[in-house]
């Protein structure tokens, strides 16, 4: 017996906008009312493809002399072509996706769970918009300030053009992962958490300074640097894996543990290595740092006052007597 088809119909961002199941063939598509299933869409013929079984399991398609041809997903124009469940075929400007019953579908999102709402609100195009344009703007000016030179607009724009184009890439190569891994469309809600992984690193670096600079215990402020930076690395991870993958929360909690004590163990052998190896470069750090009042000769204002007599002598003497 022939397995039944279903044939989705897709919409310009590739989610599905139509699903029918079928049963007997050949199954005849185009605009006529006598076909079999009618698609709304003025590129496509009155009869423009025919689908039938293969005896290998998958599907013979037949143009049947169409005006704009139909195209397989390598988008080879065919005038007879045999598909796999799964593929995709474009006839006019309409994408039609070959299913079956064993065809797997993305997992059951919770209406109004934590991650539901997460995502719809990454993915609402407002608020994209304004971590994008926000992430942009304040890694361009963190950028610009630690430059001594004058800065042109040209600097500027090429810079956050940059940021833009690596947000941009990071969010695409995502989303085509979570296509293929969950068949879910989630441009939009990458690109916001590209956006909010890029300002929380702004942040973290701006409490990293501002916790070395006020704490005296240098040991207690590098962990609690890290123990901030592994929580934040942490969140990140799953909120990316879990929009990408359709992996159970136990896989997840093991793939980024063990993602976490592998970056562990890289730091700190670098760490060990750094200490171990010889070097004539003399370690540099930007950071303005306090010193220990201790550390410091302070001289009481009133003995201050009262020795400013004997140092105008004895530089007026030096000055006579430079011998």
């Amino acid at each position: 017996m022939v397995e039944p088809l279903i044939l989705e119909i897709l919409d310009r961002h590739g989610r599905v906008a139509q699903r029918q199941k079928f049963t007997h063939f050949p199954v005849i598509i185009g605009r006529d009312y006598s076909n079999d299933l009618m698609i709304d869409d003025e590129a496509v013929s009155a009869r423009h493809l025919s689908i039938e079984p293969s005896p290998d399991g998958g599907w013979v398609l037949e143009d049947l002399s169409s005006e704009n041809g139909s195209y397989a997903s390598n988008r080879q124009r065919f005038t007879l072509a045999r598909v796999k469940t799964d593929d995709r075929v474009r006839i006019g400007r309409t994408q039609l996706q070959l299913r079956s019953p064993q065809s797997a579908v993305s997992p059951t999102v919770l209406h109004d769970g934590l991650l539901w709402r997460v995502s719809q609100l990454l993915g609402n195009v407002w608020i994209m918009l304004a971590l994008l344009l926000l992430n942009v703007g304040l890694l361009s000016w963190s950028s610009n300030t630690h430059v001594f030179t004058q800065i042109k607009p040209s600097d500027t724009a090429v810079t956050a053009g940059t940021l833009l184009a690596g947000t941009l890439i990071w969010a695409s190569i995502w989303a085509l992962l979570a296509r293929l891994l969950n068949h879910r469309a989630v441009l939009l809600e990458y690109i916001s958490l590209g956006s909010l992984l890029a300002l929380a690193s702004l942040a973290l670096q701006a409490f990293e300074a501002r916790l070395g600079y006020l704490a005296h215990d240098s040991t207690l402020a590098l962990i609690t640097s890290s123990l901030v930076w592994l929580a934040v690395m942490a969140v990140a991870a799953y909120l990316h894996l879990k929009l990408a993958t359709a992996l159970s929360r136990r896989k997840l909690y093991t793939l980024i543990g063990a993602g976490l004590v592998a970056m562990c163990g890289f730091l700190v052998l670098s760490s060990y290595r750094d200490d171990h190896t010889f070097t004539r470069d003399l370690p540099f750090n930007g950071d303005l740092q306090l010193l220990p009042v201790s550390m410091l000769h302070v001289t009481p204002a009133p003995q201050f006052f009262d020795n400013l007599p004997d140092v105008r002598d004895s530089a007026l003497q030096k000055a006579k007597d430079p011998d």
